[in-house]
């Protein structure tokens, strides 16, 4: 994790994916969770180095960009509350459109 707000987040499960070989249709998985010490938004990248074959050479990396606010703080305009997590009208939400698209798979 690089960048200024690399503290503010955790990573969880390393140890799964840290130097490990993965076989076809195999994966390895790990959680970033936002643990802010201040109201102050914070961002940093997740930097994965990748190897490809059976050397060590080449590698490469692709970085993917992580942004963490405090709901409520900062002009994000949001009400919800709960430091990053989903709030209950965006999950039933989500629900109700998983469950619309599963009725349809099914009459197709």
């Amino acid at each position: 994790m690089v960048g200024g707000g690399a503290s503010q987040f955790v990573i969880g499960n390393r140890a799964a994916c840290a130097g490990v070989t993965l076989a076809p249709n195999a994966s390895c998985a790990i959680s970033v969770t936002y643990s802010p010490t201040t109201n102050a938004a914070a961002s940093a990248d997740l930097v994965l180095t990748m190897r490809q074959g059976p050397n060590t050479n080449p590698t490469f990396e692709r970085a993917l960009a992580l942004r963490g606010q405090i709901a409520g703080a900062g002009g994000g305009g949001s009400s919800d509350t709960g430091g990053g997590a989903l709030g209950l009208g965006w999950l039933l939400a989500l629900a109700a459109g998983v469950a619309g698209l599963s009725g349809r798979r099914r009459r197709l």
